[in-house]
């Protein structure tokens, strides 16, 4: 029963089929059929329509430039005749167009609307167009009106024609396009169709059963050139097929045998494939890794780092950037490696990455040695500035969650320099490193101790691993740089200063903490050194004037605003001058005179010294033969030479300085202190040496306040001595110390004249300061008692005044005035 329901319902869908004779085959050709004969009939009706809008456009205009050729002749030809009322000449007129097709009628009527003349054409009444024009006659000057002329003709003409040529041309058109497409239709079947047909077989069976299909097919032309190039590339594409196979199997191995640590992981980070060389170089079994999450196989640090950050941008992104991590291998060993990832779109299902995972680890301990040269001072082993400046500030941001305070120390040795001079370079280095590890031992622990350069360290101590109270910590400092130090047999006893901040009352960065503490340090120092001393703002605004008065020194160099003051130096049997000390005032455009004592310190403490003393000493030199000429001729100047001048080009300088001015070297007097004299007194000796072979004499200033003035009067070329005005002021006075005072001067000029120097006593103010230095026996003096400091105008007028009632010096003096 079944069987015969399932015919019948056969038979009857074959009754529903449509019965036709063939079946359109989808195909181009069907489609290029389908509308191209729409199309063509469409455009052959167009064409007509344009076609015939156009040829009656054209006859329409034969039309009405014949009508216009009619109006411009007419009217002019029967003007003459209307006027003579000579009609019969009009009607000849008017019967040579008679005969025009185009033409139904013309009509002449005279001034009163009668018809004088009309003809009437073969053309019918049908699209009727009317003109009428005026006909004038001209006699003389007098131009007249006669009648008018009415023109009616038809364009029925344009109408026939057009009809007639579309219709003729339309068929033709079709006649000739129909032919054409039944050849295309022939010729496209045999040549394209069937070919086309047999590659869309080969194509078929291609995709079928994955082999690679050819057409058998020949032909010099496109269709036979493009299945030639089908047949090709199959050929290609099974030869490609053969060497991706091969590829494959290649990449296989050098996916697991490249030296690299190869893997991917899905979404989750969990990993889906690792190479054979990851094995091996973790120490771990296939089964140990496949469907573990990765960071399982980090340090703690680094998996947080993926968890939290890489894979999250892997995830957004598609890729990830050169990451450090810590892989942990089974042994327990750690290797640093650099994980980059990005997105494989070909991966199989679950695989999201293909990562690389090289391995760093030289790399990264050659980094943190160069981290640890970068941060680390080579001499003592401690923080030098940057890794000090750093590690304070990442302390800083760890004690602001806590609400802690912390203490910096910034230590300056005493008199460092005199360590190297002395013992040398290594000695000082040994030094350096003692006082590193005493400081680390005072401080604790939990401190940070630098060398931030030279004999300068610092150290950060959270307030609460402090043991004692900051004076006794600071004691214990102290008490630690002063203990002697053995280097090679050799016993050196430093001491330093130290200078105290707190956070965060006195700053909230690194920086800010070691300037406040820097500036307690200047004040440490300032007071006698081997001290301790604790910042607050009053210590601030001092340093803030030292800057200012620094800005001053560096303005006045540049802008020319010093200005050289002299005072003169007399001799004290006759008050004769004999020379002048050049003294340095600061003229500020705003604050007025600034005195040396203000401004001199700032210079030796930042090194402007050295070319404020070059500009003091071309301008002085420059001076001298004015100065000299108004005294006479006979006359010296004396120009403070500071310890940071004294260097192997001075020589050089000085002897050029004077060639240039044409200055003898007689008349220039350097005068140094013996401050200057205490750092490398070989080196220092060597130098002033060669300056006096020069001829230029030196004078020994402040004598008597040092440690041993006659040690430097015998092992320096001096030449004159200064007594200094805290010895001239005392030896009026009545006491004790004021006769050990009169002493020491008595001896001094013993001294003096044994050696064959000159002496001069500072500082003279009243007249029995000078009475008793005449009396002890000094020949020379300056001081306010003569005359104070002059510019330099001035001065030339005292001397000039002075030198006018000169008389013959004694020996003596003119062993000091030469």
């Amino acid at each position: 029963m079944g069987v015969f329901a399932s015919a019948m319902q056969r038979l009857e869908a074959l009754k529903r089929q449509p019965r036709f004779p063939f079946q359109w085959k989808r195909s181009y050709q069907t489609f290029f059929m389908a509308v191209t004969l729409p199309v063509l009939v469409a455009l052959n009706v167009a064409s007509a329509f344009v076609t015939g809008y156009k040829l009656h456009g054209i006859i329409d205009e034969e039309i009405v430039g014949k009508v216009q050729a009619y109006r411009n002749t007419l009217p002019g030809q029967i003007g003459e005749p209307m006027w003579s009322f000579r009609y019969d000449r009009v009607e000849m007129a008017l019967g040579r167009y008679a005969m025009d097709p185009d033409v139904i009628s013309i009509t002449v009527r005279d001034d009163s609307g009668a018809e004088v003349a009309s003809i009437k054409g073969p053309a019918q009444f049908e699209n009727v167009e009317r003109i009428v024009d005026p006909i004038g006659y001209e006699n003389g000057n007098v131009s007249r009106s006669v009648g008018t002329i009415e023109y009616a003709f038809s364009h029925r003409r344009s109408n026939d024609q057009i009809l007639y040529r579309t219709i003729e041309m339309s068929g033709l058109r079709l006649s000739i396009a129909f032919i054409f497409i039944a050849a295309i239709i022939y010729l496209n079947r045999a040549k394209v169709v069937k070919p086309l047909s047999k590659l869309e077989k080969a194509m078929a069976e291609s995709e079928a059963d994955g082999t690679k299909h050819l057409v058998a097919w020949s032909s010099d032309d496109e269709v036979g050139r493009t299945i030639a190039a089908f047949n090709n590339m199959q050929r290609r594409l099974e030869e490609a097929e053969r060497r991706r196979q091969e590829t494959n199997a290649r990449l296989d191995r050098l996916y697991n045998g490249t030296p690299a640590l190869l893997h991917s992981v899905d979404r989750y980070g969990v990993l889906v494939h690792v190479s054979e060389y990851w094995l091996i170089e973790t120490g771990y079994a296939r089964e140990e890794v496949i469907g573990r999450p990765l960071d399982e196989f980090l340090t703690a640090e680094s998996a947080l780092a993926y968890h939290r950050r890489i894979l999250p941008r892997f995830l957004e992104t598609g890729i990830t950037d050169d990451e450090p991590l810590r892989l942990v291998c089974r042994s327990g060993a750690v290797k640093d490696v650099l994980l980059a990832e990005i997105v494989d779109e070909a991966a199989p299902e679950g695989a999201l990455s293909l990562s690389v995972m090289t391995d760093i680890s030289e790399i990264k301990a050659a980094e943190r040695e160069l981290h640890r040269i970068a941060w680390i001072d080579p001499v003592s082993d401690l923080y030098n500035r940057r890794g000090f400046l750093d590690a304070v500030d990442d302390q800083i941001a760890a004690l602001q969650e806590r609400t802690e305070e912390a203490l910096v120390f910034y230590l300056d040795l005493d008199r460092f320099k005199r360590v190297n001079d002395t013992f040398g370079h290594a000695a000082g280095d040994q030094l350096l490193r003692a006082i590193g590890t005493r400081l680390k031992t005072t401080f604790g622990a939990q401190a940070l101790v630098g060398r931030l350069g030279g004999d300068e360290f610092a150290a950060f101590v959270p307030a609460a691993t402090l043991e004692a109270d900051i004076c006794t910590v600071v004691g214990r400092a102290l008490d630690g740089i002063r203990a002697p130090v053995e280097i090679d047999s050799i016993t050196i006893e430093p001491s330093g200063s130290i200078g105290v901040a707190r956070y965060p009352v006195d700053g909230r960065s690194a920086e800010d903490l070691l300037l406040a503490a820097d500036i307690a340090l200047y004040r440490a120092k300032n007071d006698g050194r081997d001290r301790a001393y604790t910042f607050d703002h009053g210590l601030a605004a001092e340093v803030a004037q030292r800057r200012a008065r620094e800005t001053d020194v560096r303005q006045g160099i540049a802008h020319g605003w010093f200005e050289l003051f002299i005072q003169p130096i007399v001799r004290l049997a006759d008050g004769r001058i004999v020379g002048g000390e050049a003294l340095v005032r600061l003229r500020h455009p705003e604050k007025g005179l600034i005195s040396p004592g203000e401004f001199i310190p700032a210079a030796e403490e930042t090194g402007l010294i050295r070319p404020l003393g070059r500009l003091i000493l071309s301008e002085a030199v420059r001076k001298i033969p004015a100065l000299a000429a108004a005294n006479g001729g006979s006359f010296y100047l004396s120009v403070n030479l500071s310890g940071s001048q004294v260097t192997d080009t001075l020589p050089e300088y000085l002897e050029q300085l004077l060639t240039e001015n044409g200055v003898p070297a007689s008349q220039l007097v350097l005068e140094i202190m013996e401050t200057a004299l205490l750092d490398d007194a070989e080196k220092v000796n060597r130098i002033l040496s060669r300056v006096s072979a020069l001829g230029i004499r030196f004078a020994l200033d402040d004598f008597g306040t040092g440690f041993s003035s006659l040690n430097y009067v015998n092992r320096f070329p001096v030449d004159i001595i200064k007594i200094d005005r805290s010895f001239t002021r005392r030896l009026t006075e009545d006491s004790h110390e004021a006769a050990r005072v009169r002493a020491l001067v008595t001896t001094s000029v013993t001294l003096g004249r044994e050696l064959g120097l000159g002496l001069v006593a500072e500082g003279i103010e009243q007249a029995a300061e000078f009475d008793r230095s005449v009396e002890l026996g000094m020949e020379y003096g300056q001081g306010y008692l003569f005359s104070p400091p002059l510019p330099h105008d001035a001065f030339l007028e005292l001397a000039r005044a002075n030198a006018g009632a000169r008389t013959e010096a004694p020996p003596a003096a003119r062993a000091m005035s030469a």
